[in-house]
């Protein structure tokens, strides 16, 4: 099935972009939808688990960034 998705024509891509408009245009318009989309949010920021997997995002990002500055500043890469 996400294979067949993956064509631009697809039915389905058109009903998912569709959706996803409504959603930002309710997110923008509709004071209630807004209130929820913050509420989820918080509660996004606020799990143990996601809060862990970010700290390990940055970790890997800092090293790449190190490792990168290092080796363009010296091509041999030391």
């Amino acid at each position: 099935m996400l294979e067949e998705m993956r064509n631009p024509e697809h039915p389905w891509r058109a009903e998912l972009g569709t959706a996803v408009e409504k959603l930002i245009d309710d997110l923008a318009a509709d004071p209630q939808m807004h209130v929820r989309g913050e509420e989820l949010k918080s509660e996004i920021l606020q799990n143990p688990f996601l809060l862990q997997q970010m700290g390990k995002l940055w970790s890997a990002v800092e090293a790449r960034l190190d490792r990168e500055s290092g080796s363009a500043a010296d091509p041999a890469g030391r």
